[in-house]
């Protein structure tokens, strides 16, 4: 359970549970021990024979010294169960705002990749118009002027 993530006092209440429930595990012995007959000795085995006691049993498993142990023992569960159910909501909660935040980030670098692409496309067409809008001798190599090293190819061609 440690590994389930939960909690030192979680465990703790569990084990108290544990521990309170070994009484009622004893009273719940003696009942069915009853039923056959039997009857604790003074080291606490069931060796002791009695003719059997089916009415002892019955009240022994439904008077008020076992439903105040069965109350003590759900009392740490029922604590654990609310810790736990705590705990878990506000790691879900932390965890929704971290997901929320996350997809916020996600969200602005999908746009921000959008504009970068969006003017990418937007700026080809345009660097296309402005070098149409050059006069013939700057589009191509060999058409230029006198310093252009079209033109300085040309002539060393020619001799």
């Amino acid at each position: 359970m440690v590994q389930a993530g939960f909690t030192t006092e979680e465990l703790d209440l569990l084990r108290r549970a544990q521990d309170r429930s070994d009484s009622l595990v004893a009273i719940e012995e003696t009942a069915m021990h009853a039923v056959r007959g039997e009857v604790r000795d003074a080291s606490g085995a069931f060796t002791l024979r009695r003719p059997p006691d089916r009415a002892m049993a019955i009240r022994t498993m439904f008077d008020s010294a076992y439903h105040h142990q069965k109350a003590r023992i759900m009392a740490p569960i029922d604590s654990f169960l609310a810790m736990a159910e705590s705990r878990a909501s506000t790691e879900l909660m932390a965890f929704t705002v971290a997901t929320a935040r996350a997809l916020r980030v996600i969200e602005a670098f999908l746009v921000l990749f959008l504009l970068v692409v969006l003017l990418l496309l937007s700026h080809a067409p345009l660097e296309g118009a402005v070098a149409g809008a050059r006069p013939p001798a700057e589009n191509h190599a060999g058409g230029g002027g006198p310093g252009t090293p079209g033109r300085h190819l040309d002539a060393h061609r020619a001799r």
